[in-house]
């Protein structure tokens, strides 16, 4: 639960109440644990229990907007929670007298009430998600000229789309490490370990299929046949390696293939990750499965299209690129970027709106 400080006053719910009239009729809005009196009083809120509660991930329930209710900034783990709540909606809003340590750019709007403060912020749901699969390679053999690589890497950082990069951590290279520090948008994913490169790419190279066109290598869980104290001395090795080598905690997961087991969702777990990036939910897997709605080339994105959770593969869009396609890449960043724009200047508008009307009164 998200921690509260008290319920809410009977002039706080007239307030809110007078607020859930103000959203599009299209959304969906929430109040994250209210008492019965609140949601009695909330009927344009759905009540959003400690039994839903998973609201960090988009693998939870989507919605438009959140109620954190009274919330105190002092409670410690506040900070990490109000930031998963701010990681399933599109708006949270927070009545309290105090601060949320959140990003400033996140604030929309806020008004001072009797009791506090209410204040909306802007939620991570109306940007897309954006994955990126395979570097420096999955089973390909590694290329000696990065260029293409990092061309890919350079636009779609340039985009200034966030995206979850799937690095496979027993392959990187130190020449690679600089390019890949001076991406400012750029998640880091851990993608496997190994990603069964050096079997498979050998593999490849001795049938003449480097650039593996002719499915010479096919989907395979890289870590089949091993016990799980090996899966999770692997998988905390190459999240370690992570971390000191790029100075970032992954905290997302990329199996390779989208293949895992058992042994996988449980070191996933014990070693602290927080969600995977996966089409295929795997067996006995506790941490929340995010699926693509868009999973492949960029030249593949319909015109017009929209999504919310998009994967590409650093490898195929280089591929594009080597064959002279170097319009459908800024086309897919520019359809989402659009996406994007629009989805937060309605974000904007709905926000504007209710600060106006409780400032009102």
């Amino acid at each position: 639960m998200l921690p509260a400080r008290g319920r809410l006053s009977a002039a706080d719910v007239s307030v809110l109440a007078r607020v859930s009239s103000l959203f599009p009729r299209s959304w969906r809005v929430a109040n994250l644990h209210p008492s019965r009196t609140e949601q009695r009083a909330l009927p344009g809120f759905e009540a959003v229990t400690e039994r839903k509660w998973d609201l960090r991930f988009r693998s939870a329930s989507r919605y438009d907007a959140l109620l954190a209710g009274r919330f105190s900034a002092t409670v410690p783990g506040s900070d990490l929670r109000l930031r998963n709540a701010l990681a399933s909606c599109r708006l949270l809003l927070v009545l309290d007298g105090e601060a949320p340590a959140l990003p400033a750019e996140c604030l929309l709007g806020s008004m001072p009430l009797a009791s506090g403060t209410l204040s909306v912020y802007r939620g991570e749901l109306n940007d897309p998600l954006l994955r990126v699969d395979d570097y420096p390679t999955g089973v390909r053999p590694i290329w000696q000229d990065l260029t293409p690589l990092h061309d890919v890497l350079s636009q779609i950082d340039a985009s200034g789309l966030a995206f979850h990069l799937g690095i496979v951590p027993a392959i990187l290279e130190d020449r690679m490490l600089p390019f890949l520090r001076g991406l400012k948008q750029l998640v880091v994913s851990q993608h496997g370990y190994e990603h069964g490169y050096a079997k498979h790419s050998k593999i490849l190279i001795d049938a003449g299929d480097p650039g593996n066109q002719r499915s010479t290598v096919t989907g395979f869980d890289e870590f089949s046949g091993r016990d799980y104290e090996e899966v999770e001395r692997l998988l905390k090795s190459g999240r370690q390696s992570l971390e000191s080598r790029l100075g970032r905690v992954p905290l997302s997961y990329i199996p390779p293939n989208n293949m895992a087991s058992r042994r996988t969702a449980r070191a996933l777990l014990a070693l602290g990750f927080e969600y995977v990036l996966t089409e295929k939910r795997f067996p006995g897997c506790e941490l929340p499965c995010i699926a693509s709605d868009f999973y492949d080339r960029s030249s593949a994105f319909p015109s017009g299209a929209r999504s919310n959770v998009a994967s590409l593969h650093v490898t195929w869009e280089a591929d594009l690129l080597k064959a002279g396609d170097a319009a459908s890449l800024p086309r897919f960043l520019k359809a989402l970027t659009e996406q994007r724009t629009r989805a937060r200047e309605e974000a904007a508008t709905v926000a504007g709106e209710l600060v106006a009307a409780v400032a009102r009164g």
